[in-house]
């Protein structure tokens, strides 16, 4: 049994260790901020918009993606956290 959260803290920037989330709203405004982070089980790099500790249900919400949980952040490559 899966249990997830609708309703949980977002950081910004990410969190090393939390879930990874991209929001595709975000994607409109070139200045919201942003991390790219990698995460458990892929050598990929993946935009971050938050993380949260928790798992968010996102089956109803077709505009944010959940990458996994966080292992490394380059904030320094990041827009906006400044």
């Amino acid at each position: 049994m899966t249990c997830e959260i609708t309703i949980s803290r977002r950081n910004f920037p990410p969190v090393v260790g939390e879930y990874s989330y991209y929001d595709g709203r975000y994607s409109m405004c070139l200045r919201y901020p942003h991390a790219v982070v990698t995460c458990e089980g892929s050598t990929s790099a993946y935009v971050s918009h938050y993380s949260s500790p928790h798992l968010l249900a996102t089956e109803n919400r077709s505009y944010i993606t959940c990458h996994g949980i966080i292992t490394s952040t380059n904030i320094s490559n990041g827009v906006g956290f400044n």
